[in-house]
């Protein structure tokens, strides 16, 4: 874009001319000055590199969801990775787990005559063995040969268990009040408890806070024109179109998701987005469980990508403080005297 290639030239001339000669000016050795021009020019290349790396058309990227479930009392956890690995140029992707348990699967991108559509096929490898890298990194899984080809996408889905550095614990005081502890480590964001007809706003909770909630009646999911949803683009889109657009769910907790980009209703074009999974995750839960949902910054760690990309990452967090009663017992449909041989017909 022409703006770029303006702003970033006007940029490497302000420090190359002006900001070069003040700061030397300023200690009496205006002549040093010369010597600096070669380590502006290199700074500002490598600067340019990394700025335009995506308009020019070499780049690599990582996208990452993390679905992390875990029950209350516990602390390893069951951690489900979505992996979306791009490449401009053809890259041959390496995966490094630190946990054992790890497994890791390809994932098709779409299905034509019975096979996978991608512009070639590669063999994988998923090796459970203890491996030390040049620099230094030890890995118990390797998943290897993984070839993403020229500007396209590949998506992995691998799975884990994960030690938290403690659990989640959860205790019902007098009058029905939860007190929830977090142990896990981790700086939980717009956490929440669900029932199936009650539900309690949490916040943020951090590493070894304990919080308070009463459970309320939930509020029933309503929905909205397109022209309701948040953002004044949205609006004057619709306004100018004249046209009427898909109703939108707006869910439970609306007001507090809205309030980060994560969970927003209608994020902005490429931003990390967990608000379908509170919906889901809310949904058909049976009368008597209680659920914590929550996201995190970042991934869940243990998982290196060689060659390194730039990385995208965020978590879910599903929480199961208290299961559902058990069903009441049933007879079996099979009793012992329909099963059982007649007197007779024993030897």
């Amino acid at each position: 874009d022409a703006s770029f290639v303006l702003w970033f030239l006007g940029v490497y001339l302000a420090v190359l001319v002006g900001f070069n000669w003040l700061f030397f000016k300023s200690i009496g050795r205006v002549e040093w000055a010369w010597g600096a021009v070669p380590v502006i020019a290199l700074a500002g290349g490598v600067a340019v590199i990394r700025f335009a790396q995506v308009n020019i058309g070499f780049d690599r990227s990582q996208t990452e969801l993390d679905i992390v479930e875990l029950q209350a009392g516990y602390e390893r956890a069951h951690v489900t990775r979505y992996l979306a690995l791009y490449s401009s140029l053809g890259t041959r992707y390496d995966l490094r787990f630190d946990e054992p348990t790890a497994l890791a699967l390809p994932a098709a991108r779409g299905a034509a005559g019975g096979r996978a559509v991608t512009q070639g096929t590669s063999e994988v490898t998923l090796r459970r063995v203890r491996e030390v890298a040049e620099n230094g990194d030890v890995s118990e899984v390797r998943f290897s040969g993984l070839d993403v080809f020229s500007n396209s996408a590949e998506l992995v889905h691998c799975e884990q268990m994960f030690e938290l550095e403690g659990p989640l614990t959860l205790d019902v005081l007098a009058g029905g009040k939860l007190r929830l502890a977090n142990h896990t480590g981790l700086v939980l964001r717009g956490a929440g408890i669900v029932a199936a007809d009650q539900a309690a706003w949490l916040g943020t909770i951090r590493p070894g806070q304990t919080v308070e909630a009463v459970l309320l009646p939930r509020r029933e999911l309503r929905e909205l024109s397109e022209v309701g949803r948040p953002g004044q683009a949205a609006q004057q889109e619709a306004q100018q179109q004249q046209t009427p657009r898909p109703r939108a769910i707006l869910g439970l907790w609306s007001e507090h998701l809205e309030q980060h980009e994560a969970t927003q209703l209608a994020p902005a074009r490429g931003a990390l987005n967990v608000r379908r999974l509170y919906l889901q995750a809310a949904n058909d839960i049976p009368h008597g469980e209680l659920r914590l949902l929550a996201w995190v910054d970042g991934g869940v760690p243990g998982l290196k990508v060689q060659p390194r990309a730039r990385t995208r990452q965020i978590t879910f967090l599903v929480a199961h403080l208290r299961p559902p009663p058990l069903p009441t017992p049933q007879p079996d449909a099979n009793e012992i005297p329909d099963v059982r041989p007649a007197e007779e017909e024993l030897p």
